[in-house]
């Protein structure tokens, strides 16, 4: 079997999402199981799109002190890349101790696309085989793979101007206004 039967099958808990909810006393509510992902609430009162209907009171709060580089998960490729993210993310709010990972991520995806990009400048789009046939240089995919993954990222973090455009982040001290329109009710 691929493809659950009706929707209630498809909102059943994975064995491992089961497991976790009773190890940790978790509960998983299916929201992101099925269609987009649910926008973490912090992102949500940054936009000013927050609804208190839709709001999870238990959702977990890390600290954004104590963000440190992780060296020994990072080349010396990838640091550079840290030091470039690191400062930005870090200035504007929008990182705490649990998104480490997802920044080291960032730095390896980038260092891979632009390795591809030197890689691809020396040897060229296509190469030619050792018969002569033309073929397709592997560094184009990997170029194509780790842009977009690294594009996702930046994303997550707002690091792209579409995405920067959709965040309103708090300055040093001040808590997020949220959403200005709240107490406005349609007719």
């Amino acid at each position: 079997g691929g493809t659950p039967e009706n929707r209630s099958e498809a909102m059943e808990m994975t064995g491992a999402q089961a497991l976790f909810s009773r190890s940790q006393n978790f509960e998983f509510t299916g929201g992101d199981l099925l269609g987009r992902k649910t926008k973490p609430t912090g992102l949500k009162l940054l936009e000013g799109t927050a609804r208190p209907d839709r709001i999870n009171d238990e959702e977990p709060v890390y600290s954004s002190g104590g963000i440190v580089r992780p060296d020994e998960w990072l080349t010396e490729d990838e640091q550079q890349y840290w030091a470039h993210f690191a400062p930005k993310v870090i200035s504007a709010n929008v990182m705490t101790e649990a998104d480490i990972l997802a920044l080291v991520q960032l730095c390896k995806e980038t260092a891979t696309y632009m390795r591809a990009c030197k890689q691809i400048e020396l040897d060229g789009d296509v190469l030619v085989g050792a018969g002569g046939e033309m073929k397709r240089n592997p560094w184009v995919i990997i170029r194509k793979q780790s842009f977009e993954a690294s594009a996702k990222h930046m994303a997550s973090f707002g690091l792209t101007p579409s995405d920067r455009t959709r965040i309103r982040a708090p300055r040093d001290g001040q808590k997020p206004q949220g959403n200005k329109f709240a107490g406005v009710r349609e007719s």
